[in-house]
């Protein structure tokens, strides 16, 4: 988690707005993202304690019936997106601009996922 004394929003290029389409996530057509700076509180490291991120696969009757079938993973999670499954990935975006934490820490804990 981002230190609250002393994270420093800062607006993202148009780019990365677009390649993760953050305006889907914010209120604003303007999102703004947090970075760490450091101070006394947190040591100097800019983070402070610890947060998740989740996703959560509620095993509906067609989820159930894509895994009886053996469909692949990518099958699977556009099924339960459709149903309303947020992933790992947007719930961490979702703090990110909530100032919880970083994008990079986000990028940094996805990008496998």
């Amino acid at each position: 988690m981002l230190c609250t004394h002393c994270r420093e929003a800062y607006t993202p290029p148009p780019e990365l707005i677009e390649e993760l389409q953050l305006h889907k996530f914010s209120d604003s057509n303007h999102p703004v993202l947090y970075k760490a700076t450091g101070c006394k509180q947190c040591a100097n490291t800019g983070y402070y304690g610890r947060t998740i991120i989740k996703e959560l696969l509620i095993l509906s009757e067609p989820i159930r019936r894509l895994i009886l079938a053996h469909a692949d993973g990518t099958e699977i999670q556009q099924t339960a997106i459709k149903e309303g499954m947020v992933t790992m990935k947007n719930d961490g975006i979702k703090k990110a601009l909530q100032g919880i934490t970083t994008l990079e820490e986000v990028i940094r804990v996805t990008q496998d996922a």
